[in-house]
């Protein structure tokens, strides 16, 4: 069965007019391919995304703040599987408490359609995934097991296909020399210790974003960015949620001046 290699390309739009034409059989051999190497079935509680993704945000957990009535957050009930050309619906339409959403919406929408022309159309180029699906609200509480935290890194680099990464609120993380070492083992060329650059937050230079040039499947450029900080903690916990958008806008600039082929 062949797929055009313009479903996991550098176009937004090419990315979702193909998954838009994909078969059925197509879409369900993706889901197979996807779902290779996990054990447990559907896909994973808090992980919404598409199958072709260009951005996907990566955190240690869906967090303690579910949207009211969601009864899959005590259940741990499984996601719906990876949509093809339009938004996963946790995505488009999730509303927590905490906001968490409305910011993963914000980023989405700043890094995919800075023109204002795509619309919700956008968002099925964005997705989010964790390393564990618990409840906690301290990423260093979580327990990250190996195994599905291998299968989530391979899911992504192989699968998805993401020409952005985002590591949400793992920094401290990242210096456990187990999960350094996952990181480093399935992101070939990556060390963690020297980024390619880093450069400060334009509005509280004491957090700065970090970035690393690598490489996803089939040679495709993988652009893998460490945030300054989780979008619930200090600097981004103003009301309106603009300090959030001035970090998005500013890395949407950096984005486009340093690399401007990681996506079109």
């Amino acid at each position: 069965m062949t797929i055009g290699s313009k479903l996991w390309g550098a176009s937004r739009i090419d990315r979702i007019s193909s998954a838009l034409d994909l078969t059925n059989e197509q879409v369900d051999a993706i889901h197979d391919d996807l779902r290779r190497g996990r054990v447990e079935p559907g896909w994973p509680y808090g992980s919404a995304t598409s199958i072709n993704p260009l951005v996907i945000v990566l955190g240690a957990s869906p967090g303690t703040s579910p949207q009211r009535g969601d009864r899959n957050f005590v259940t741990r009930a499984p996601f719906d599987l990876p949509t093809a050309g339009e938004a996963h619906r946790h995505v488009l339409h999730y509303k927590d408490p905490r906001g968490y959403w409305d910011k993963m919406r914000t980023l989405g929408r700043t890094l995919l359609d800075p023109d204002d022309t795509l619309g919700d159309r956008a968002l099925a180029l964005f997705g989010t995934m964790n390393l564990s699906t618990a409840a906690s609200s301290r990423a260093s509480d979580v327990e990250v097991g190996r195994k599905f935290a291998r299968w989530v890194l391979e899911t992504i680099r192989n699968g998805l296909r993401p020409r952005v990464l985002v590591l949400l609120g793992l920094r401290t993380r990242l210096k456990e020399r187990e999960l350094s070492r996952l990181f480093e083992d399935v992101f070939r060329g990556l060390n963690l210790r020297n980024p390619h650059r880093e450069y400060a937050l334009e509005f509280d230079p004491s957090f700065a974003f970090r970035e690393w040039n690598l490489e996803a499947a089939q040679g495709s450029p993988l652009l893998l960015v460490d945030w300054p900080q989780h979008s619930g903690k200090p600097p981004f916990v103003d009301r309106n949620g603009d300090r959030w958008r001035e970090a998005c806008e500013q890395f949407r600039r950096e984005l486009t001046a340093r690399a401007p082929s990681v996506m079109e």
